[in-house]
């Protein structure tokens, strides 16, 4: 397997260029917006980062939504309550996504990718699975979009060779990029939980280059299961591949 300039090249033309592809059609860039005070500090409680269960926590969150209408109040805390006492990833994750029907400010903030992101993260962590077993099961717009990347570039990741004259592979690609795929999302995979990168060099993909390159993913990241990418990469006898992954651990490690 051999990378080419000429696909590496185009990849990033593309990625720089590219202003009407998409699977289906473009999404629109978020505006950036103001967040109410509130919408942060419930954000907070959504990611777990503080308890409704925890009186000081209760207190400011009591006083951050308090000028909303007692009956918004009322149904946040209840919302926030049953997310933290839910048993299971699908009874927290429909909980949490219940979020974007309280009213628009909150239906956008778990709506932004990154927010979004947070959310699936913090429930693989919470119910020790893969982020696209959390993403499947959160069902919220966002994350069914992500979703919809996130399984492309799953796809990729497994086929050894992105030819350079095969248009639709790389414009794909760069679509991916474009629209926010996450290069650090876990799958479950052979068995384990990994991430693109280690399922690319599994594949000897040509996708690798780009991931380390574009996605600037953290090279010494294992799996669930404590494989690395060196690791993945050894096992592949791929010289050119375990070169590469050798010589971006020095360059992250210089950092």
């Amino acid at each position: 397997m051999k990378m080419t300039k000429n696909l590496f090249i185009t990849l990033l033309f593309l990625t720089s260029a590219i202003h009407t592809h998409t699977m289906d059609q473009p999404e629109p860039k978020e505006k950036k917006s103001v967040i109410p005070k509130w919408v942060k500090s419930v954000g907070t409680f959504i990611l777990g980062e503080k308890k409704p269960k925890n009186s000081p926590d209760m207190k400011e969150l009591s006083i951050a939504i308090s000028e909303l209408p007692k009956e918004i109040q009322n149904q946040i805390i209840g919302i926030l309550l049953a997310s933290q006492n839910a048993s299971s990833l699908i009874e927290a994750s429909q909980t949490i996504s219940s979020f974007a029907q309280v009213n628009k400010e909150l239906h956008e903030l778990i709506n932004q990718r990154d927010f979004c992101l947070k959310i699936i993260k913090n429930l693989s962590a919470r119910f020790n699975c893969s982020n696209l077993t959390a993403c499947k099961a959160l069902q919220t717009q966002k994350a069914k979009k992500q979703l919809e990347l996130q399984t492309e570039l799953f796809k990729i990741c497994q086929k050894p060779t992105l030819q350079t004259e095969n248009w639709n592979d790389n414009v794909l690609f760069a679509g991916l990029i474009m629209q926010g795929v996450d290069f650090e999302f876990t799958y479950d995979y052979a068995g384990d939980i990994t991430t693109p990168l280690i399922i690319a060099l599994l594949h000897q993909s040509e996708a690798t280059d780009v991931i380390i390159t574009v996605g600037k993913v953290d090279v010494t990241r294992a799996s669930k299961k404590g494989t690395t990418p060196l690791e993945a990469a050894e096992a592949t006898e791929n010289k050119r591949l375990i070169t590469l992954i050798q010589d971006q651990i020095k360059k992250q490690h210089k950092k």
